[in-house]
């Protein structure tokens, strides 16, 4: 589900944190919640905050948003829970924006289900981009292996079909005995220059073979193309790893694409890392000497982890250009 709203300060907004109640017996932060994740401040997302409050710092990132996979809360999101947001102000105040208690009963469903993966909530884009994303749904059903019942929507019209039935081994672990397990993710090749630079939403809409249907993913992102600053070449991107990442995982490697490429073609560049050290959640990965003797172009990272239960490829980062 998509956890959204504004946020304003005199001072200015610095960030939005999402946190939860907790059930018994788990550890929590000081505020007495569980910290569920960041939120990404969205430019341009909310014209009528802008024009309602035109005077206050910041006021073109005013709206954010957070997507939650509630099948990942304990168990399996089936339970009430209370959502809260606190606001992070340049002045130093985190300040509790509001909350909101919600019950999830995903055990009753039979909508698929699912996440977009990329573009990232407020991601800035520009050129060709691969558009990841995965889609289940419960038993008995399935979703047909050509993707032709998922409709990726851009701005409200759709614009085609995902290619779908591929493996990624952290969904098929956390989502066993689906019938798409081993192929539940989809990407889709998307041609920004045919948008308008600025905002633009992306959404799909997935069906299953019953005909139940459920939106997925759905986020705010902007189209840079006319744009005549020099695009930022990262040297260091970080990657969040697999669940089972500290019991599980042996080694990694990371790979650089093309823009235009899936994430099972062939790399263009690639690196043995060993194993990163995971801190706070990431992992921080150099990529300089991977992208010094590419060519000029658009590329995307991934980290493959590696371990007894085969390999496991991360969501890929923000395309970058040299």
């Amino acid at each position: 589900m998509a956890v959204t709203g504004w946020a304003l300060d005199d001072s200015g907004v610095s960030g939005v944190d999402v946190y939860r109640s907790p059930l018994a017996g788990e550890s929590t932060e000081v505020n007495g919640l569980v910290f569920v994740g960041a939120a990404t401040l969205v430019a341009g997302a909310r014209p009528d905050i802008l024009a309602s409050y035109p005077t206050y710092p910041g006021v073109n990132r005013a709206g954010w948003g957070y997507t939650l996979l509630s099948n990942l809360l304990p168990n399996h999101g089936n339970a009430a829970f209370t959502l809260f947001a606190y606001v992070r102000t340049m002045d130093g105040a985190n300040i509790l924006l509001g909350s909101k208690t919600v019950t999830f009963a995903n055990a009753d469903s039979n909508r698929p289900f699912g996440t977009i993966d990329t573009p990232h909530q407020g991601q800035t884009v520009r050129g060709t981009i691969t558009n990841f994303g995965w889609a289940l749904t419960p038993q008995p059903n399935g979703i047909p292996s050509d993707g032709s019942t998922i409709d990726l929507y851009v701005d409200g019209a759709v614009r085609g079909h995902p290619t779908y039935n591929n493996f990624r081994s952290d969904i098929a672990t956390l989502f066993p005995g689906y019938a798409n397990s081993d192929g539940a993710v989809g990407y889709f090749t998307l041609d920004t220059t045919t948008l308008a630079d600025g905002v633009h939403t992306i959404a799909w809409v997935a069906r299953d073979t019953a005909g139940n249907a459920s939106g997925i993913g759905s986020r705010y992102f902007t189209v840079s193309n006319l744009t005549t600053a020099a695009p930022t070449l990262p040297t260091t991107l970080i990657f969040v790893p697999p669940v089972d990442y500290e019991t599980n995982v042996a080694w990694c490697t990371v790979q650089l694409r093309r823009s235009v490429d899936a994430v099972n073609a062939a790399p263009v560049a690639s690196g043995y890392l060993g194993k990163p050290a995971a801190d706070g959640g990431e992992i921080s990965v150099d990529i300089s000497t991977l992208v010094d003797p590419l060519p000029e172009g658009s590329y995307y990272a991934v980290v493959v982890s590696t371990g007894p239960g085969g390999s496991t490829p991360s969501t890929p980062s923000a395309v970058f250009s040299k």
